[in-house]
């Protein structure tokens, strides 16, 4: 920012740590001013995320809720998220139906009853695949640690035993169809985002 100022002869300076730009020896001044404030914003950073994460092992869901849930406090007046009446007795079908393997995914979208939640075919998919809803929560690996499932505080809204049976349907209909095969991309189709897990593709670009 400093660099494209000064081609508009724009200088960009501090009353109370000032700089002169033509002596190259006060450069290391304006270094250290600009990068201590970098090193604090880093440091609240990884405060930040340390405290989620121990919230996370704890059981508290810290992030935005999902459909199906509303923000909420317990009873110490921590945030502790609560199922939203209007909107959770619809996941709970979606995900007894999908359970049964009569219906798919396109066929669901299409049901009218479910257009309150207005869903897409990829955040439908990541519905069906966040364990949040069986009164779980999954804890990231970060650095060190691995990846760990724990018991959430929230109240679940379907069972563990009707997640798990979703999960083996969707494993089941995740086929890589032969026309979709390409001597250059040979990987599409098979590696996987680590966030959504949708499958990766390519382009000749």
């Amino acid at each position: 920012v400093i660099k494209n100022s000064k081609k508009y002869d724009i200088e960009i300076n501090s009353i109370n740590n000032w700089i002169d730009y033509n002596d190259p020896n006060q450069l290391i001044l304006l270094l250290i001013h600009l990068g201590l404030p970098e090193v604090d914003n880093l440091n609240k950073s990884n405060k930040v995320k340390m405290g989620m994460r121990h919230g996370l092992k704890e059981g508290r869901w810290n992030m935005r809720q999902p459909i199906g849930y509303i923000k909420g406090k317990d009873e110490n007046g921590k945030p502790l998220m609560r199922i939203d009446t209007n909107k959770s007795f619809l996941i709970k079908e979606i995900f007894q139906m999908f359970e049964t393997g009569l219906y798919s995914q396109n066929q669901i979208l299409k049901m009218d009853k479910f257009s309150h939640l207005k869903l897409s075919k990829s955040n439908l998919s990541r519905i069906l695949k966040k364990i949040l809803y069986a009164g779980k929560i999954r804890v990231p690996a970060y650095k060190e640690d691995e990846e760990i499932i724990v018991d959430g505080l929230h109240e679940s809204i379907i069972n563990i035993n009707t997640f798990n049976k979703v999960q083996e349907i969707l494993k089941s209909k995740r086929r890589i169809k032969k026309s979709s095969y390409d001597d250059i991309l040979f990987l599409r189709g098979f590696l996987k985002c680590n966030k959504c897990g949708g499958n990766l593709t390519g382009s000749g670009s």
